[in-house]
């Protein structure tokens, strides 16, 4: 069944453009065909009407949302190609991540100007929209601001952690993940270069925990995925216990 997301118009759902002419074009869906709609984090059953060349939502029960991980994932990306970018955005958002913040820091190939980024963040926005209706979630992730690594603050309640290549404990850091002393995780992940010294010493100096992905070198888009779907693995089975 198709899923989208909705706006809200005196009491009616209201499509994009975009997804009317999905739902109409590319889809086909005719008079009566049920569609899922999505506003406010809730879910609902729907029927499609035709009025000439417009269309109304009929409601027809509220759906039960889809569950979301019992913490937080912030993920802190420094700046990618664009293509792999893009496809981190989409990806994590699929395993569950709440929120993505763009980061620049020392090694990053990718320079993005401060008068382009709000179209990079629209652009973000949009994957974001698509990947979250194809995995069924009723939550869209928040595209941040892009921030620069010295920049990033720990949150009260939120465990730090940053993916570094070169941490010598290779141990199972999901054991310092515990649900009831926490909110959120913060995830930082590097770019292709990876982290200077320095930055991981800052980065420590704010109360972030070192983390190995194993004795493997890892792309920075690889890292990004494996890390989020380990975490999300970790807190789901946690939570079924």
């Amino acid at each position: 069944m198709q899923y989208y997301f909705v706006s809200q118009k005196e009491g009616k759902f209201q499509l994009t453009k975009e997804d009317y002419h999905h739902v109409k074009n590319v889809m086909r869906l005719k008079e009566n065909d049920h569609l899922v709609c999505v506003y406010d984090q809730k879910k609902y059953l729907c029927a499609i009407h035709y009025i000439k060349d417009s269309y109304w939502l009929e409601t027809l029960n509220e759906m039960e949302p889809t569950k979301e991980l019992p913490l937080q994932i912030e993920l802190y990306q420094a700046l990618i190609k664009n293509d792999k970018m893009d496809w981190v955005i989409q990806k994590v958002t699929e395993i569950g991540v709440s929120k993505i913040i763009p980061m620049t820091c020392k090694r990053c190939i990718v320079k993005i100007e401060e008068n382009k980024q709000e179209t990079k963040r629209i652009r973000y926005q949009k994957i974001i929209k698509e990947a979250c209706e194809q995995s069924h979630r009723s939550i869209m992730p928040i595209i941040s601001e892009f921030i620069n690594l010295k920049d990033i603050q720990l949150e009260k309640n939120t465990l730090g952690l940053v993916a570094y290549e070169e941490e010598i404990q290779k141990k199972d850091w999901t054991l310092i993940i515990q649900p009831k002393l926490y909110q959120k995780i913060a995830i930082v992940i590097g770019p292709e270069g990876g982290f200077e010294k320095e930055e991981i010493e800052l980065l420590k100096n704010k109360g972030f925990h070192c983390i190995s992905l194993g004795s493997r070198i890892l792309r920075s888009e690889t890292a990004a995925i494996y890390a989020c779907s380990v975490l999300a693995h970790h807190l789901e089975y946690q939570k079924e216990e």
